[in-house]
This record gives structure tokens, sequence and C-alpha cells, in this order.
């Protein structure tokens, strides 16, 4: 029962993510926001999920530590933050993380993962090409200027770098044409180190195309500095300017002043076990408007802010590690590819909070591990 709940899972998880990007465009365009519905429901599946594999987490030694050094924030955040269903959320969200991490870390070594990245990859790019039409149409009709929306290519960007070179590029544009500026940065980044680590006829092939690419997109950007894309990039550079408070906080679309704001709320007390879970704080926007945010942009200012720094420390140091055996230690490709995808992931949590929200980390992370229990 377990075992074929664990596939169903796997094969809904793109569908899931696929999901999030009309109901983002819905919610920016038009006002209509199903998300919370949305996220409840997957919360609800995820919990079930995990009770049914229940028997793998009682003894674990990640969950247990995970646990240890969450419950202190847990009550420090009812001492200093007004009950609300956030208390909730920011126990669960990181208990899901480590929990499906160890159901996968199990389930891996009975199965072949390359064929589940061939069919993630697949439907991913399929319908993010697809429903890019559908986002596109959606901004324009309503007169943004500007498109911005997470399409779940992490892992399908990494595979046809490997394997699918034209896909490759495909997907870069994608994530272009999709607006997420940290999406882009992190696939650059971590692009250049796997085409480092190539053989010498494969990265002049990549180099070449990437250069073509590359050509493309200037003119591309040129021809069209109108277009909804583009305007991400030249509203970027157009507001490069670093003198002032306000001019920082234009250019990094509000994080500037969130960082402000949660380290004006924290006192040196807080450090070790954050303000704690529930914290939220108030910020103006860059059109004066009041708003709540719970999440931080930065995601290790966010993590220490409500969870503090030992958490936030063995989150990191346990991520990290199984990246370093993925790309220094393990002989395999596969873990190769996810180590690259966690990292990417990682890297563009510095900017968004996609850590714990991009579903693929913990089954990338889980595999990893199991690639060491092979060997073992």
């Amino acid at each position: 029962m377990s075992h074929s709940l664990i596939r169903l899972y796997l094969i809904l998880l793109p569908v899931f993510s696929l999901i999030a990007i009309i109901l983002s465009t819905t919610r920016i365009v038009f006002g209509e926001s199903f998300s919370q519905i949305y996220l409840l429901f997957l919360m609800c599946f995820e919990l079930t999920f995990i009770a049914l594999n229940y028997q793998k987490l009682l003894k674990n030694k990640c969950v247990l530590i995970f646990l240890f050094l969450l419950i202190p924030s847990l009550f420090v955040g009812i001492i200093n933050n007004e009950m609300s269903r956030r208390h909730i959320t920011d126990f669960i969200i990181p208990m899901i993380f480590i929990s499906k991490v160890v159901i996968f870390s199990d389930y891996w070594p009975k199965e072949n993962i390359s064929n589940y990245f061939k069919y993630y990859s697949k439907v991913t790019f399929v319908f993010s090409l697809i429903l890019i039409v559908f986002v596109y149409k959606a901004f324009a009709s309503e007169g943004a200027s500007r498109i911005s929306i997470f399409p779940p290519l992490e892992l399908t960007s990494v595979f046809y770098l490997y394997n699918n070179i034209p896909a490759f590029l495909l997907c870069i544009l994608l994530v272009f044409l999709y607006g997420k500026r940290a999406q882009l940065i992190s696939l650059m980044l971590v692009s250049f180190m796997v085409i480092f680590r190539l053989g010498a006829n494969a990265k002049i092939i990549v180099i070449i195309l990437l250069s073509f690419l590359s050509f493309g997109l200037f003119n591309f950007i040129s021809d069209n500095p109108e277009n909804m894309s583009v305007r991400r990039v030249t509203y970027t550079i157009e507001n490069l300017d670093f003198s002032s408070f306000e001019a920082v906080n234009k250019l990094s679309a509000g994080r500037f002043a969130e960082v402000t704001t949660i380290l004006n709320d924290m006192e040196p007390i807080h450090t070790f076990f954050g303000i704690g879970m529930g914290y939220s704080f108030e910020l103006y926007t860059n059109s004066g408007e009041l708003k709540k945010a719970a999440n931080a942009h930065f995601t290790p200012l966010g993590l220490i802010s409500k969870y503090g720094f030992f958490f936030t420390f063995y989150l990191y140091f346990f991520i990290f590690s199984q990246v370093y055996y993925a790309l220094f230690k393990s002989k395999s490709r596969t873990a190769e590819i996810s180590g690259y995808v966690v990292l990417f992931i990682v890297m563009e949590s510095m900017f968004s909070y996609s850590l714990f929200v991009t579903s693929i980390n913990a089954v990338l992370v889980g595999y990893i591990i199991s690639t060491k229990k092979c060997i073992s």
C-alpha cells in the first residue's frame, strides 16, 4: 500500500507543480486567490502520504533532530506571537520536508530514478511550454508590464543539460519568458558549474549553442523592449542604483526592506530559537501599501527569524552534506544530477521562498542519501 502511494505521489508531483503556475497567474492577474485552498489540499495530501509511511520515521535520527530543534521555537512562538494558523504551518512544513527525505531515501534503492527523471522532465517541459501561452495572454489581458511566475524546471533543466542540449536551451528560454530572475540567475550559475565538469567535446558544443542562444536573446531584447519578460530584465538594469535605501529596495523588489525589518525585530536572544513560529512582519510595498508577510524571500534570514540559528545551521549542513557527497564522492550520474538540482533550489531560495516549497527537493535529497546506503 505505502509503495503504491509513493508511486502515486511521484506521478502527481509534476502535475501539482504545473497547477501552481495556473493558480499563481490567476492570483497575480485577476486577484482570484484559490492558492490557500490548493495549498491546504496539498498539505493534507502530503500529511496523509507521510502518515501511511510513519513506520520509517519513528526512529530516524534526522527526524528526531528536527523535532528537537523545532519544539523550542514552537513554544517561543506561542509566547511571542499572536496565535494563528502559522504556528501550525511553520511547524508542519519543515517536518513534511524531512519526513519526505527519509521516506524517499528508503524508496529509491528499490526503484530506478532514471526513468522518473525522464517522466518528470518530459511532463514539466511540455506543459511549461504550453502554459506560457496562457500566462502571456492572461498578463497581457490586464495590461501587465512585467511577468513573474515560477515554472517547475529545476530538475528538467539540469537533466536536459546532461542528456538533451536543444531541450536544455529551450528550458533557459522558458525560464527567461516566465520572468523569475532568481530562477534564471540560479540556472545560469548551475549550468556553468555543470559545463565546467563536462568533457572537452561536450563543453565546446554547449558553449557554441549557448553563444547562439545568448545572441538570439540579445537581439530579441533589443527588438522587443516592451515585452513582459524583457521588462523584468531591463527594469533591473534601469534601476541599478545603490545610493539610498529606497533605490536598493526598489531594485530588490522589496527584499531589502524585508531584511531590515526582520533584523530590527530580532534581539540577541532570538539568535538561538528565533522570534518563534507564527512570526510575521509588516512592511511597505513600493506602491506605499502596508502589508503583512510571514515568509522572507531571503530564506536563511527567514529561517533564523522563525526557528533560530541552531535549526537553520543544521538544515543547511544536512542539505549541503548531501550535495557535497553527490558532486564529489558519488560515482552515480543520477546522484550528480540530483546534487546540482538541489544546489539550484538552494541558490534560488536565496531570493525567493522555495527551499521547502519546491517539492522535488526532498525527493532528490532522499535519493542522494539512498545512494550512500547502496554503497554501505
